[in-house]
């Protein structure tokens, strides 16, 4: 259900197959990887031009907007849009009409079906109501399906570009989707795309080599990322499967051997070969549906669970259902096990037919079937060995990742995410005194052991990007800038390797000064001391810009400001007073839990200042959480399915071997009566059991080995061919085995010969 879901069902919107987005990215000296580039809002025009295999293109922004109302404000998730946005994304509307280009000139929204209700108590209220977003009064002209959910499922409120721009030209940094022509293909957009920005003003002074644009399908697009362990999962479970199935094989091959008697006399009896096959499959039939009808109403309770314990890492899985498609695969899929596990079974057991013992009214069990049985349990426990391995190397790297050093300390951190430019945009030295006093009033809170104000938080991506050159040098380098006061740094207990941290001193009255990363310092000064070198950087101050010479006053430590898995960024850290943002984070170390600090903190920033607007309220702890919610999603699920199939395994294999000891009780007898010692027996019976364990854990970890970089996408920090993971998964299945096989062992070293042998 959630791979349909996800991957296969297709989007809400009309003909979603030509649906595309255009994403570009640009290389520059010093950077750890590519920089996203956006399109600018005088660019519309050479987007609007026509050009082959696209037939109309748009303009979108995730913004954020401050909705006023009676209880104050809160932050919505928004989108400025191009007026042909709708029309390109043709999503579901519930009321109203989309944005168009007379929207351009006017404050006119589409909003989110959620929000129409919660604000207006119906959709068709809502059409014609007013509201105040950043103080601007916008009317309500459209109510957006909840299917619509581009570009993102908790976008609010859709607001014309045109508008917003004239309003603030600085908004906004934007990205383009577009609708292919009927019939066209990605490879022509893609040639299209480039040769347009090759010949525009969007690629000119930028080397090809390091300038780079891709169109994707938008559906290929929101699920890049999740499709690999998807992916992965889905095979897991079908190896479950494959499992269950040998399983029953060997059940059926048991339950037929001991109707044989039954089978003989319907055969004497006159029935062919095809109505007792037919029988038995019949019988497998049932099982089969019996277990498809109880995996579906399983699933259908589990849904839920899984959907929390994804929540967020997963796109569109608040939209999965177990739907008509995910039971019409169960019901091929039962059909399949019906085949899988009934027809071997049932021509073995009409092939090896025999006379019923009347004696002890049991048969030998035909050779082939034994060969069968052992044959599915090696199959089983190679199955048991790759699933164990998977989860072996996800669980470790899993811990990896938990463990992962962030370069900040994250207990005792509370964080607010406030924004000063909703309304009336602040001017630099304006930002610098609201923040200033907001930290001084916090500080002074009891239980407050320090407070700061930060443009970014780890592990999220540092949100302002630079451009520096040495003093002296031709070449620019790319780095990720954190504006941050004196504070930031102790709240965050950052590690200083030499130099110092800001102080109050570094103020825009004062030399300009900057802290590099320990990696950054690496990559620019090599292995000289960078402590007094400079740099220089383009800055924009009050709208003017200019160039500013800094001097390198600290390293610290480098921060994971890319993400936990990825390696660190180059990071610079520059004074708040001296490249203020109307957007930063503020960050409180409590010296109690700062959960319960929360409501003070709110409380207090909206007394401080009642034109700063909270948008979240968040322990640095439970960011650090949700960055490895995705890992810890497929961990779990992968962990689940290996227990699940080790479980299957054990059993199967329990079953053979204590099988196989029924079927050897008179052998056994007279080993017993010729006189084998208990210990030679059990060793005897052990023997066979290891032999088929070892047999499937050799052809397990051969394929193991063959198949483990599929999840070198999902690992941090460790091989695909680490080899802790395979020795452990081995090692499992080994004594797993021993158990399993030292029962019907136990078992058979007690039997008596005198009761063996009574039969005869």
């Amino acid at each position: 259900s959630i791979v349909y879901g996800v991957l296969l069902r297709p989007l809400p919107y009309n003909e979603p197959d030509r649906i595309v987005v255009v994403r570009s990215e640009v290389d520059y000296d010093g950077a750890q990887r590519p920089v996203t580039v956006s399109v600018q809002w005088n660019e519309l025009a050479a987007w609007n031009r026509p050009f082959d295999a696209i037939a109309q293109a748009a303009f979108y922004s995730s913004e954020v907007v401050a909705l006023s109302g009676n209880n104050g404000s809160e932050v919505l998730p928004s989108a400025v849009v191009s007026s042909t946005f709708f029309s390109t994304v043709a999503g579901p509307l519930a009321a109203g009409r989309p944005l168009d280009v007379s929207d351009d000139n006017a404050p006119s929204v589409v909003i989110s079906e959620r929000l129409a209700q919660r604000l207006f108590g119906s959709i068709d209220r809502a059409i014609g109501g007013q509201l105040v977003l950043t103080r601007q009064t916008y009317t309500v002209v459209g109510v957006a399906s909840r299917a619509f959910q581009f570009p993102s499922a908790n976008v609010d409120v859709w607001m014309p570009a045109g508008f917003v721009h004239a309003v603030n030209p600085r908004c906004c940094g934007f990205h383009v989707v577009a609708r292919l022509e009927p019939g066209g293909t990605i490879e022509r957009a893609r040639a299209a795309v480039h040769s347009m920005i090759q010949s525009s003003t969007l690629g000119r002074g930028r080397p090809s080599t390091a300038f780079r644009t891709n169109v994707l399908r938008l559906s290929d697009d929101l699920v890049s990322n999740v499709r690999p362990a998807l992916l992965a999962l889905f095979a897991s479970v079908l190896m479950v499967l494959a499992i269950a199935c040998g399983n029953l094989i060997n059940l059926l091959l048991t339950r037929n051997s001991v109707r044989a008697r039954e089978l003989a006399i319907r055969r004497a009896l006159g029935a062919s070969t095809g109505r007792i096959v037919r029988a038995l499959l019949v019988e497998s039939a049932i099982l089969s549906a019996a277990g498809a009808i109880s995996g579906v109403v399983l699933a259908a309770f589990s849904l839920t669970a899984l959907s929390r314990l994804a929540a967020g890492a997963i796109p569109r899985l608040e939209t999965v259902q177990i739907d008509r498609p995910a039971l019409l695969f169960a019901i091929c899929l039962a059909g399949l096990a019906t085949m899988l596990t009934g027809i071997a079974p049932a021509l073995r057991a009409v092939a090896g037919t025999a006379i019923p013992n009347q004696g002890s009214g049991m048969t030998a069990t035909p050779l082939g079937a034994r060969r069968l049985q052992r044959a599915m349990c090696i199959v089983q426990v190679a199955l048991a060995v790759m699933l164990l391995v998977g989860a072996t190397l996800m669980g470790r790297s899993l811990v990896r990742l938990l463990n992962v050093d962030l370069g900040v300390a994250a207990d005792h951190v509370l964080t607010a995410s406030l924004n000063l430019a909703f309304g009336e945009r602040p001017t630099d030295a304006q930002t610098i005194a609201r923040i200033n006093r907001l930290v001084e009033t916090i500080a002074a809170l009891p239980g407050v052991r320090a407070v700061g104000a930060g443009t970014s938080l780890p592990p999220s991506v540092s949100r302002i990007a630079v451009t520096l050159r040495r003093r002296g040098d031709v070449v620019d380098y790319q780095a990720a800038a954190v504006p941050a006061t004196p504070g930031y740094f102790s709240a965050l207990q950052m590690r200083l390797i030499k130099g110092r941290f800001f102080t109050d001193a570094d103020d825009d009255r004062h030399p300009p000064a900057i802290i590099l990363s320990e990696n950054t310092a690496k990559r620019f000064f090599g292995g000289d001391d960078p402590i007094g070198r400079a740099l220089t950087m383009p800055t924009v101050r009050d709208g003017v810009r200019s160039s500013a010479e800094m001097t390198v006053v600290g390293v610290t430590a480098n921060v994971k400001y890319a993400g936990l898995a990825a390696p660190p960024d180059d990071i610079v850290y520059r004074p708040f007073a001296q490249q203020p943002w109307v957007a930063p984070f503020l960050v409180v170390r409590t010296a109690g839990d700062p959960s319960d600090f929360a409501n003070t903190l709110r409380r207090e920033i909206a007394a401080a200042d009642n034109g700063m607007v909270i948008s979240s309220v968040t322990t640095l702890e439970d960011l650090v959480a949700e960055a490895t919610a995705q890992p810890q999603f497929r961990t779990i699920l992968l962990a689940a399915f290996a227990s699940l199939a080790l479980g299957i395994a054990a059993i199967g294999l329990y079953g053979v071997v204590a099988y196989a000891v029924s079927r050897r009780t008179k052998e056994i007898g007279i080993r017993v009566a010729m006189g084998a010692a208990p210990g030679e027996i059990q060793m005897m019976v052990l023997r066979d059991g290891l032999i088929v364990a070892v047999t499937g854990i050799v052809i397990g970890t051969a394929a193991a080995l063959a198949g483990a970089r599929v999840l070198s996408r999902l690992l941090y920090g460790i091989a695909p061919t680490d080899p802790v993971s395979f020795v452990f998964a081995a090692a499992g299945l080994l004594g797993l085995t021993l158990v399993a096989s030292y029962i019907p062992a136990r078992r058979a070293a007690r039997i008596e010969p005198t009761r063996a042998l009574r039969t005869e």
